[in-house]
């Protein structure tokens, strides 16, 4: 919908049944890393599926004038079925056949961008981002002592 003020309102649905996915290859305890496939903690997922769904809401005004910007919040939601996942460190594949939450899903984003236009060779951009976060086990060793 566009508003009379030039502000532009926008709201989408999303849903999306991912089957017959690749083995995915990821690292266990650290994400980022330079060389991923050097480390020992490898992994190879097998997923019997993915869903992704969600909703977007978006206000924006640009005109092409000076001033602009853009508001966005999205609430969504990606699971993954998983089967099994092979650990290469010692060879083992285990059974898992569950359905839980994907690495890197975000259930609530917020996006805020202004721009500024002084002449028509200069545009200047602020942008901030947040979002709810990564699903996350932390990884640390115990040692105990037996007499």
């Amino acid at each position: 919908h566009r508003f009379k003020s030039g502000v532009q309102l926008r709201l989408e649905g999303y849903y999306k049944d991912y089957s017959y996915i690749q083995p995915i290859h990821r690292n266990s305890f650290y994400d980022i890393e330079f060389f991923p496939e050097l480390e020992n903690d490898r992994v190879t997922v097998y997923l019997d599926g993915k869903t992704a769904k969600g909703i977007e809401l978006y206000l924006k005004k640009d005109m092409g004038g000076k001033f602009n910007w853009w508001l966005s919040y999205a609430y969504g939601k990606v699971d993954e079925d998983i089967n099994s996942i092979y650990f290469h460190d010692n060879n083992n594949l285990i059974d898992y056949n569950i359905t839980q939450p994907a690495p890197r899903n975000q259930t609530h984003t917020i996006y805020v961008d202004w721009s500024y236009r002084p002449s028509h060779k200069w545009q200047f951009n602020l942008a901030w981002q947040h979002h709810s976060g990564w699903n996350y086990t932390d990884v640390y060793m115990v040692t105990t002592f037996t007499t």
